[in-house]
């Protein structure tokens, strides 16, 4: 591996339940409702902006997590899925009509569709394009139109998206010697060593009868000072517990460092 974690949220089973389960016979029940995926945006801004890419990379920032950087709101963009991946990445395709740089503010809820009668979620956000200087614009322009800066990017992204599929890969195994060896000596969790953490992690591992575990890479940066890769992201997990299907998600943010 060519990166360590240095710190992650507790993703312990004890706190999956003090939050909203899905029996399994609902999956069962309502199989079909997985491919309900539909959004739309609103633009309240004028003059019109070209739609982005299909490949453009547009950054998600949840309503606890603000952006640095200026920004000005061009419109709002809606999708509601039965899955929230799903909705999340419908998201991301409206505000590539929209024109948006990125959304800001997004917020979701699960509710009961009135037209489909199944419990979908909801989720909204601000289509925004960030304000840059003209020094500043042109550097990104630059950048943008390197072939070579570009592939790194591109590069980096897939490195990354390998590693978080190697973590949730190795933590479905309930390999607990291979998942520790992806912490650096040092790292923390939730400000506390990891390896004192380490009894907790295994008692989860031998409660749970198997696990699903995946992580939707939304944004990512680098610390200027120690040039490690700040990785923010959307965990989901659904996992058998004494004969039950249970699903759970959230936020999720990782140091990482380059080991290779």
């Amino acid at each position: 591996m060519w990166i360590k974690l240095r710190q992650t949220p507790c993703l312990h089973i004890n706190e999956y339940f003090h939050s909203l389960f899905i029996p399994v016979f609902l999956f069962v029940l309502f199989g079909c409702a997985s491919s309900i995926v539909e959004g739309e945006y609103i633009r309240t801004t004028t003059p019109y902006l070209e739609p982005k890419t299909p490949d453009t990379i547009i950054g998600i920032h949840f309503s606890d997590n603000p952006p640095t950087r200026k920004w000005r709101k061009i419109g709002k963009v809606i999708s509601r899925a039965y899955i929230l991946e799903k909705g999340i990445e419908r998201l991301r395709q409206e505000a590539r009509k929209l024109g948006a740089d990125a959304i800001i503010n997004v917020k979701y809820e699960r509710e009961l569709s009135v037209d489909y009668l199944q419990d979908l979620y909801f989720i909204t956000g601000d289509g925004v394009v960030w304000n840059v200087s003209t020094q500043e614009g042109d550097k990104l322009a630059n950048e943008m139109n390197d072939p070579n800066q570009a592939q790194h990017f591109a590069g980096q992204i897939d490195r990354l998206k390998s590693f978080l599929f190697h973590y949730c890969q190795t933590y479905e195994s309930k390999d607990l010697d291979k998942f520790s060896a992806l912490f650096t000596p040092d790292a923390t969790e939730n400000n506390r060593p990891f390896h004192l953490l380490l009894p907790k992690y295994r008692k989860n591992m031998d409660m749970i009868e198997s696990i699903n575990y995946r992580i939707d890479l939304l944004e990512y940066s680098s610390n200027t000072s120690t040039g490690n890769i700040m990785v923010k992201g959307k965990y989901f997990t659904r996992f058998m517990y004494e004969g039950t299907l249970k699903e759970n998600s959230g936020n999720i943010s990782m140091e990482l460092i380059e080991n290779g």
